[in-house]
């Protein structure tokens, strides 16, 4: 009898620290991508330099739905022999399209669609 309890103990530990493991992660997971949109904000609000980029064969499905499937295309420019990319979050875009874009001159990664 004193062996059922200790293995019913033993897995209910393991429970315990799976359950903490998992929430630290996507506690951790939550904390990164606020800070990568805090630094992506600051870094597009101190200046931006605006070039042309090209719409690619790259899909970025929109909102949850499994039943329309709406999506935009992404982007990509080239600055220094680097290819960046970002999402176009405009369904009307087509492959090969221009469009306008702004980019961190610190980090190109930061980029957005120019607003005109």
């Amino acid at each position: 009898m004193a062996k059922s309890k200790q293995a019913k103990k033993a897995s209910f530990d393991i429970q315990d620290w799976l359950g903490i493991v998992i929430l630290i992660l996507l506690s951790a997971y939550f904390l990164r991508t606020c800070t990568r949109w805090h630094q992506e904000a600051v870094a597009l609000s101190q200046g931006v330099f605006t070039t042309k980029a090209v719409v690619i064969d790259k899909k970025n499905y929109l909102g949850n739905s499994p039943v329309s499937r709406q999506f935009a295309y992404s982007y990509q420019f080239t600055l220094e022999g680097k290819n960046y990319e970002g999402d176009s979050h405009d369904p009307a875009l087509h492959i090969g399209d221009s469009i306008l874009v702004d980019y961190a001159p610190k980090n190109p990664a930061y980029n957005r669609v120019h607003n005109q």
